[in-house]
């Protein structure tokens, strides 16, 4: 899994497990934390497992928390289809 972190946009690729995506993130929450809005890009996933998409809550939740807009951009059909099942899918629209 790759990551990368520029002001206000995030952007996450490869195979996403909660090992993988959880380090990462937690690496760049910091700087994350300090922004207003925050575009996260989703479209280069592979692989993300239900672990994955929990780590994708936790991160809305904890935006949200700080006011910072999040917008998740370019969602892999597979993604969708793993957050509607969890009847999350609301939440990727955010």
């Amino acid at each position: 899994m790759e990551l990368s972190y520029s002001k206000e946009r995030l952007c996450i690729s490869g195979k996403c497990s909660n090992a993988q995506i959880t380090s990462n993130i937690t690496s760049q929450l910091p700087q994350i934390l300090n922004e207003k809005n925050l575009q996260v890009d989703l479209s280069g996933i592979e692989l993300i497992d239900s672990a994955g998409l929990a780590v994708l809550i936790n991160l809305l939740r904890d935006c949200k928390q700080r006011n910072i807009t999040v917008r998740f951009e370019r969602v892999p059909d597979k993604l969708r289809h793993l957050a509607a099942l969890s009847n999350a899918d609301a939440l990727l629209n955010s």
